[in-house]
């Protein structure tokens, strides 16, 4: 696998990561009356994207962490415990529909399509797309109100050198 796979997308989540507010910190679920906390919403589906093959490995949450300190002037302990906080609420069902309905309603489309774009070439880092994310990447686009058309395009765009192409 090329390095610049890697590079390419942590440059397509720094540019989802600009269309964002700055957080300084985020507060615990409780303290959140409800409001969606846009930055968690986000690490919320990145995590979920990411484990689509079953795993989060160790340094998949480090690239993540790592990702979103640097974009919103996080400690690394800070960015460690919004990944954390995300992967305890993938667990829950309530709270993955929650965060896709946030970034759903918050992002405009092109930053959706962006995000789109990114967790389809973080599945395929491996160089191979399993079925089951592949599945999963298509359910995610619809989640976020994509199209048919756009999430195939966007599939397309980052799977063409995988696996001898699509």
């Amino acid at each position: 696998m090329s390095m610049t796979r890697p590079v390419r997308l942590i440059a397509s989540i720094a540019r989802l990561f600009e269309r964002l507010p700055r957080h300084q910190a985020v507060p615990p679920r409780e303290d959140r009356d409800r409001t969606p906390d846009t930055l968690l919403s986000l690490a919320i589906v990145l995590v979920h994207i990411a484990g689509g093959d079953g795993r989060l490995t160790g340094e998949e949450r480090a690239r993540l962490a790592d990702l979103v300190g640097r974009r919103f002037r996080l400690s690394p302990r800070e960015a460690l415990r919004i990944i954390e906080a995300a992967i305890v609420a993938e667990g829950s069902r309530e709270d993955v529909d929650d965060a896709f309905e946030d970034l759903k309603r918050l992002l405009p489309p092109d930053g959706r399509r962006e995000l789109m774009a990114a967790a389809w070439e973080l599945a395929k880092i491996d160089g191979h797309v399993a079925e089951l994310e592949d599945d999963l990447l298509w359910r995610s686009a619809r989640r976020l109100g994509l199209s048919e058309r756009e999430a195939e395009a966007l599939r397309q765009s980052a799977l063409t050198d995988v696996d001898g192409g699509v």
